[in-house]
């Protein structure tokens, strides 16, 4: 990881990585996202790039899973962001 990169600024959003289901940050001035857990990452793309939410079949179209916050979430327990199908 460049040096930059790891002085960066970081927003937590409401999604989850595709390939680990750790939750997705953003830098704050938007040049990358990636994954708090396994440091996927991806530049100058949309969070959608990276989540659960945004993958697509590879013939095409979306896969209709969806992150969203777990309304049940009890701190400490679970996970704070979920992906639903549908």
């Amino acid at each position: 990881m460049a040096k930059k990169d790891e002085e960066a600024l970081w927003v937590i959003t409401d999604h989850v990585c595709r390939f680990c289901f750790g939750r997705v940050l953003r830098s704050q001035d938007g040049a990358l996202v990636r994954c708090a857990d396994c440091s996927a990452q991806v530049k100058n793309k949309k969070v959608t790039e990276l989540c659960a939410c945004g993958q697509e079949y590879k013939t095409g179209g979306p896969v209709a899973l969806k992150c969203k916050k777990n309304p049940e979430h009890i701190v400490g327990i679970g996970q704070e962001v979920m992906v639903e199908h549908g």
